[in-house]
């Protein structure tokens, strides 16, 4: 038997940490049910985002030495969001981050002029190669999202937002 000099006192503290876990996982319920309500909507929200963040990437990317002249064809597709993890939690909200794992789909042309020769005369390029080049790689990208469960409005209102994707934009071209 292990002697307590204050019972009250002890039961007082495990009645209180008891009081928290409780608090923590009721937290941890609501935030699981307001990602699932908009996990349709959040998973559109991120492919749409990274068709930008790629076809923005893709333009302005140079292969060979050269810019792109087109981007002909993008698509995000085979994509799956892995389970999220949270990884920081405050008083009405909390930071959740998962992965998302897709294929990228892309032809980008542009002009080689390695074998071209420059008319100064007429001022025009000769014998220009125009090459396509498909892109097709599957790459692996974290999310974050922000679950506000507990918003100043009521817990109706509760919702979540898209923060951000760390797209390291590393591309095999």
């Amino acid at each position: 038997m292990i002697p307590i000099k204050d019972f009250k006192e002890y039961i007082s503290k495990k009645a209180i940490e008891l009081q928290k876990k409780e608090k923590h996982n009721e937290k941890l319920k609501w935030i699981d049910r307001i990602y699932k309500k908009y996990k349709g909507e959040l998973e559109t929200e991120v492919v749409n985002e990274l068709k930008n963040i790629y076809t923005d990437y893709l333009k302005y990317h140079y292969i060979d030495n050269f810019q792109f002249e087109s981007l002909d064809y993008i698509e995000i597709s085979e994509y799956s969001f892995s389970e999220y993890s949270i990884n920081f939690i405050r008083k009405n909200s909390a930071d959740i981050e998962l992965n998302v794992e897709f294929t990228l789909d892309s032809e980008v042309t542009y002009d080689d002029y390695s074998s071209a020769w420059y008319d100064r005369e007429d001022e025009v390029w000769n014998f220009v190669d125009t090459i396509s080049k498909t892109i097709n790689e599957k790459i692996v990208l974290p999310v974050s999202f922000e679950v506000e469960f507990n918003p100043p409005s009521g817990q109706e209102f509760a919702f979540v937002k898209f923060k951000a994707i760390d797209d390291n934009r590393n591309i095999k071209l």
